[in-house]
Parts: structure tokens; C-alpha cells; sequence
């Protein structure tokens, strides 16, 4: 999930209308959230519109985890939720789960500094979700583009509050080009 702030509240990303859905206004979603229970369990959710974030309440949710859709009160035919597509929905900050142990959004990721033995490496410019284990896009300080498992077994350390990650010593999980 990204965040988003404003006024004085963090919004995450949490999905992307990428299709309208047959006739009766329902959106198809891309999600971005492992939190698929919770998702469904939604009464609302907010989309931008110009700047402000609107408040959108739920008709209802259907479909399963890969190919999940939305029905939003405020739109009931196809034509009404075309104003949606490629839209992102976004909740609260104070609605977030709580995640297990080392577990941090996305959103804490991107953007964090990346040290590998004792000197910067890079910073987290992405991090893709595959069906194994996501993977950390890092921008290397020459420029390049690193793509590093996210695994314990590399990671040392992670704090989200100084958007820092260091990496365990070593080069033997590493390109030979530093």
C-alpha cells in the first residue's frame, strides 16, 4: 500500500479500478493489499477526485481474491461508473492492519536507504509482489537497477521510522559489478 496524505490524514492505496464490469455499475479491481477478508469487509473507500479525497460507500464487494469487483452506492449503471476507471481506492491510515513481525507495507519500503557492508548500496525505488516472495527494486548509487529477493536471509535490518534497510554482509547474493 502507498500513502497518501490529506489535510491530516494518511490514505493507503489499497486498489485500482481497471475495468467496468457489466451493467449494473460494478467496477473490476486490481488489488494491492494482502488483506483480502478485510477488503471484502469494507463499507467504503476513498477515491480522488481533483486533490479531495470522496468518500465512496459500498453497495457491495463480490468475486475472490484475483478477480474481485465493486459496487458503489453512488453509481448503478455502466455509463455512471466510467468516471472510475483507473481510479485508485484508498482507506484511512487508522484502518490499516497490523501486520505480523517483520512484515512492513510497501509504502514504508519505497524510499528507504539501502546499506550493504557499511556503506550505501541504494534506496528502494519499487518492490513487486510475486506469487514466491516479493522482490526490492533498488536503485544502486551509479544508477543502476538491483533487484534483490525479499528474503531474511539477506536483510539484517529493517526500520520503517528511518526508512532504512541494511543488508547482511557479504557479497555473495550480489552482482559482481559495484
Amino acid at each position: 500500500m502507498n500513502p497518501v496524505t490529506s489535510g491530516q490524514t494518511d490514505f493507503f492505496v489499497v486498489a485500482q479500478v481497471t475495468a467496468l464490469s457489466g451493467e449494473a455499475g460494478f467496477l473490476k479491481l486490481k488489488l494491492f493489499s494482502d488483506f483480502y477478508e478485510k477488503f471484502r469487509d469494507s463499507k467504503s473507500f476513498f477515491v480522488d477526485f481533483f486533490g479531495n479525497k470522496k468518500e465512496l460507500p459500498v453497495d457491495e464487494i463480490k468475486g475472490k481474491a484475483g478477480d474481485i469487483s465493486v459496487k458503489f452506492s453512488a453509481f448503478s449503471t455502466r455509463e455512471e461508473a466510467k468516471i472510475l476507471l483507473n481510479k485508485y481506492l484508498y482507506i484511512p491510515g487508522t484502518h490499516a492492519a497490523e501486520l505480523p513481525e517483520n512484515e512492513h507495507y510497501i509504502h514504508d519500503l519505497i524510499g528507504s536507504s539501502v546499506y550493504k557492508n557499511g556503506g550505501l548500496f541504494g534506496k528502494i525505488k519499487d518492490v513487486y509482489t510475486l506469487k514466491t516472495n516479493d522482490v526490492y527494486v533498488i536503485e544502486k548509487v551509479n544508477g543502476d537497477e538491483y533487484l534483490l529477493p525479499a528474503l531474511n536471509e539477506y536483510i539484517d535490518k529493517f526500520s520503517a521510522g528511518e526508512k532504512m534497510m541494511i543488508l547482511k554482509s557479504g557479497d555473495e547474493f550480489y552482482d559482481d559489478e559495484d
